[in-house]
């Protein structure tokens, strides 16, 4: 089942239009994420125009020849104003305020982004959030039908707040007319299907872009000598991503590991916690033996984030599942199809993603050091296993995340593997 009748998919796409109102920097997976879907459409012939926020690295500016134009990043939130009336400081006073305020501003940008665009675009939002949901739907209601572009709009975040909801039932009954030519689409299969159930139509399951592991990898080694497991906490230093609960796991293991092993932890760049604690902890775990933990403290360039992917017999997934209960990540797409054995927090959409491939995997019962040093013994004991496993389907995998995939979503309406029927 497609979002919508065949006769409005896409046809006589020209250019793809990649809007990312934040490419703050090359750390975590937006940056990689564009890159792939840009070098993929220029390779199907297909020109390609970025637009991202005004706070854009003037490297990612220069590199994509991108146009910086959005005054605020999509998912901006607004704090809590201290002088405030009484009243105003509540949840559902922030919320709606920001609502309004954001969408303001963004309907502003897309009315200024009107003579940029063409009516043989794809206009591709890699992360569309409420806050300029309203806008869009605005923006694109008022644009002329022989000059209204297609659209395809990736939904990432779920929240269970009724405004929320009521923001996506409402931009729907807009965006849902066959003459909008807008699709709906998720990468999580989960999001997909609790989109579906708000908006009251298929959202379709996209694949993860990925540049091949293989075509792009640097030649630096992370691996230390010896033929040790070795066990990779990888991307985001965040409190959601299990740091804070790193070395307690990693010393319980170490205490006694059930086959030798070796844990490279990266610790540069998209920090999600706050610092005094972050660098307590960083602190804490590069003085650890460095027979037994290495620290890569540095922000990697893809080519060699990439490699240290490449040097990691199992890869840590043990996320916080109140946070990624439904959200997708970045790092599962490129262990999975990298053939990785993955540890992963149980009720987690990666879970569930794992077990629809048939992944090699073990679960973490908890989000706790002591539930998720259990899960890495068992990883670690069961490793022949689940390797073979792992190695076996990342072929299967890589059929379905790459960017090539995506390209034909976008400019062919192509469904096949991507639509939940």
């Amino acid at each position: 089942m497609s979002n919508f009748p065949p006769a409005i998919l896409p046809s006589g796409i020209r250019r793809i239009v990649v809007v990312d109102s934040a490419l703050v920097s090359r750390s975590g997976h937006h940056y990689n994420y564009d890159r792939a879907v840009i070098e993929a459409a220029k390779a199907r012939g297909l020109d390609v125009l970025v637009l991202c926020g005004q706070a854009a690295s003037p490297e990612i500016v220069e590199e994509f020849a991108a146009i910086p134009f959005f005054a605020i990043q999509a998912g901006a939130k607004m704090m809590p104003n201290p002088q405030g009336p009484p009243g105003a400081n509540t949840p559902f006073a922030i919320e709606g305020y920001q609502a309004i305020a954001l969408n303001t501003q963004f309907f502003l940008d897309f009315h200024r982004m009107t003579p940029l665009i063409r009516p043989d675009d794809q206009l591709f939002f890699t992360a569309m959030f409420p806050s300029e949901l309203i806008a869009f739907s605005q923006w694109l209601t008022l644009l002329p039908a022989e000059t209204r572009p297609f659209s395809t709009l990736l939904l990432r975040a779920w929240n269970d707040r009724p405004h929320f909801r009521a923001i996506h039932e409402l931009c729907s009954t807009v965006l849902g007319r066959p003459e909008m030519k807008c699709r709906i689409c998720s990468d999580s299969m989960e999001l997909s299907l609790l989109y579906g159930e708000v908006l009251r139509r298929p959202v379709d399951l996209i694949p993860f872009p990925q540049i091949s592991h293989d075509a792009i990898r640097s030649d630096r080694t992370f691996r230390p000598a010896g033929d040790q497991i070795t066990i990779g906490f990888v991307g985001s230093c965040r409190e959601n991503r299990g740091f804070l609960l790193l070395r307690s796991a990693i010393e319980e293991v170490l205490h006694d590991p059930p086959r030798p092993c070796h844990f490279l932890v990266q610790a540069g760049g998209n920090h999600g916690c706050p610092p005094d604690i972050f660098m307590a902890e960083a602190q804490a775990l590069w003085a650890m033996p460095k027979s037994s933990v290495s620290m890569i403290v540095e922000i990697t360039s893809t080519a060699d984030y990439y490699a240290l992917v490449h040097d990691c017999d199992i890869i840590l997934l043990c996320y916080d599942p109140d946070y990624y209960r439904y959200e997708p990540s970045g790092v599962f797409a490129e262990a999975m199809t990298a053939g990785k054995v993955m540890v992963i927090t149980s009720g987690t959409s990666m879970e569930r993603e794992a077990q629809r491939f048939g992944a090699g995997f073990t679960s973490n019962a908890g989000f706790t050091a002591p539930a998720i040093a259990m899960a890495i013994k068992r990883a670690l004991m069961e490793y022949p296993t689940l390797a073979a496993r792992a190695e076996t389907i990342a072929a299967s995998a890589r059929q379905f995340h790459n960017a090539e995939k995506l390209i034909s979503y976008l400019v062919d309406g192509s469904q096949s593997a991507m639509t939940l029927e």
